[in-house]
């Protein structure tokens, strides 16, 4: 069903052939909407012209229809972060050191439909998931290199949602803060003092206290 408030504009270099519209589809004209493959992650189509087909990003045909780009910004960055959202509202242009910069505040490099390098891996991930409740955002954020806010995100599922929450993963890259040396000192505040007047003293959540003296961290 259509829908009435759907903008369609001429796909560029396709004149006559395709539209796309502003929530991120593209169709033939007097024609039905075209199916979409994922690259990366990121929404592609295939258009034909005088007998050649060739795969076109679904956010830079939006962005080329209705984004002015005064600048002549090279990338296409999707502000949410989410490469499957090709809404205009969702897009801006950008260049590729302001692209760059949005994904290092947000603990990624590939925001835009070209995707980079990642100052995370998938296993950095699963370690920051794992953590959470037992480390403060700002240590972890200093251990990987990222912002406060990516580190939050990853915890409340609104970046690297792929990443499935339920694995645990090993120590090689888990952050520790504390030294054998402060474990046990801790150890032997328990039953002394508070969970928060140890937690402040030495830097970590409450948590990360309640789970040394319950055996579940530094258990050896």
């Amino acid at each position: 069903m259509l829908n009435p408030e759907e903008r369609w504009l001429p796909v560029r270099g396709y004149e006559g052939l395709y539209e796309v519209s502003d929530q991120g589809k593209v169709r033939r004209i007097a024609g039905n909407v075209l199916s979409v493959s994922l690259s990366n992650g990121y929404r592609q189509v295939k258009l034909s012209k005088y007998g050649k087909q060739s795969s076109r990003s679904v956010a830079r045909l939006v962005a080329q229809a209705f984004i002015p780009n005064p600048y002549r910004k090279a990338e296409v960055n999707h502000k949410d972060r989410d490469r499957s959202n090709d809404r205009v509202s969702n897009l801006e242009w950008t260049t590729h050191l302001e692209n760059a910069q949005h994904a290092a505040n947000n603990g990624k490099y590939h925001t835009s439909e070209n995707p980079g390098q990642c100052l995370l891996t998938e296993q950095k991930v699963k370690f920051i998931i794992d953590a959470e409740g037992r480390f403060f955002q700002k240590q972890l954020a200093e251990q990987f290199g990222v912002t406060q806010q990516a580190i939050s995100e990853i915890w409340r599922g609104k970046n690297w949602k792929e990443i499935e929450r339920t694995r645990k993963p090993n120590d090689q890259w888990f952050p520790r803060k504390l030294t054998n040396a402060q474990v046990n000192h801790i150890r032997a505040m328990k039953g002394l003092t508070t969970q928060e007047k140890v937690a402040k003293q030495f830097k970590v959540s409450q948590a990360c206290i309640s789970k040394i003296w319950s055996g579940e961290l530094w258990g050896n």
